[in-house]
């Protein structure tokens, strides 16, 4: 990828030069594989990044990159050149780029690092994924807050920002919050106890349920705050109908598996069409506590970092149970 140059009017610190690590792997172009094998032997815990190698020619000037993984691909004898990436389709950067400009060349072409050079094409490092990562959450904050959207302010709850008291009263309250919706959930298995004590055999799958809920929740959650960070104008509804496809062939694959664990469990008789019917319709519950749950409270909680987890849990906890025992209601008795 050919690096486009901007003209510097940007502070240091923002600058693709001021996020970059020169802390990583460079073989000169004579090197072999086994070199780099040697140089990790040797000197891989001072590196901040070891996933691609840059290859380096004696003027400073980047040839090409190679990545880890060639080491156990290719034989160690193998010339680098061989191997590598040659320099005009490695993702890089200028060094007085915008450090945004990183961001957007590492998302467009999926790449764990972006090289900086000079305008003579000196190498002079590299911005891992982890320096990425954190450059697209500033950058995020700082165009939602362009659009009143997010609350620049540090009194956001960031324990190194603010005190341990500070950060305790902002979180607590909705932990607690968690443990009266637990106490719901008992009392709503208490509202079913006629119904185990004739299907004791139900009470066994109730951590399978709640497990297989929760972790579609969970990871629903993930990739909307993440596609949330990389398109600040998520379109939510036609958003939310993509995923609901996704979740509901989920749902449905799910409860195939858990049919087939009924006939395989032992004591398990007519129930195995509830285990099946019950964990399939419990889990379409995703769509709510993992978009509508965290997209709602970032409208109305300063921060819901603290609130989403315990929310999203208890909203989850609760319809999984009270889908799975109605749905035993109603085919068993």
């Amino acid at each position: 990828m050919l690096a486009i140059h901007h003209p510097n009017t940007i502070p240091f610190e923002q600058t693709a030069a001021g996020r970059l690590t020169a802390r990583v792997p460079t073989v000169p172009p004579s090197a072999t594989l086994a070199d780099i094998q040697a140089l990790f032997w040797k000197s891989i815990s001072t590196f901040d990044t070891v996933r691609d190698v840059f290859v380096v020619d004696a003027r400073g000037v980047l040839v090409g990159t190679v990545t880890s993984r060639s080491l156990f691909d290719h034989p160690l004898r193998t010339p680098v050149t061989d191997v590598m990436i040659p320099v005009r389709d490695v993702v890089k950067v200028y060094a007085t780029d915008d450090q945004e400009t990183a961001v957007q060349a590492a998302l467009a072409h999926a790449v764990e690092s972006v090289a900086v050079v000079d305008g003579a094409g000196r190498f002079k490092g590299a911005i891992s994924i982890k320096e990425l990562m954190k450059i697209l959450q500033q950058e995020t904050q700082e165009d939602l807050a362009a659009e009143g959207r997010y609350d620049m302010s540090p009194k956001l709850d960031s324990i190194l920002e603010i005190g341990l008291w500070e950060s305790f009263k902002s979180r607590a309250p909705w932990i607690l919050f968690g443990v009266g919706g637990g106490t719901l959930v008992a009392v709503v298995i208490g509202y079913f106890e006629g119904l185990l004590a004739d299907h004791i055999v139900l009470a066994s799958f109730i951590p399978l349920v709640v497990y297989i809920v929760g972790a579609v929740s969970a990871q629903l959650q993930m990739l909307y705050v993440r596609d949330s960070a990389i398109y600040p104008s998520l379109p939510l509804w036609r958003y939310l109908s993509r995923q609901s496809a996704v979740v509901f062939l989920i749902a449905i694959a799910l409860g195939v598996v858990v049919y087939g664990i009924g006939l395989w469990y032992p004591n398990v008789d007519e129930e195995h069409i509830v285990l099946a019917l019950g964990t399939a319709l419990a889990a379409t519950t995703a769509l709510v506590t993992g978009v509508l749950v965290p997209h709602g409270l970032s409208k109305i909680v300063r921060d819901p970092a603290n609130a989403t987890a315990p929310v999203a849990t208890i909203v989850s906890d609760t319809s999984a149970i009270l889908i799975f025992f109605g749905t035993a209601a109603l085919l068993l008795v």
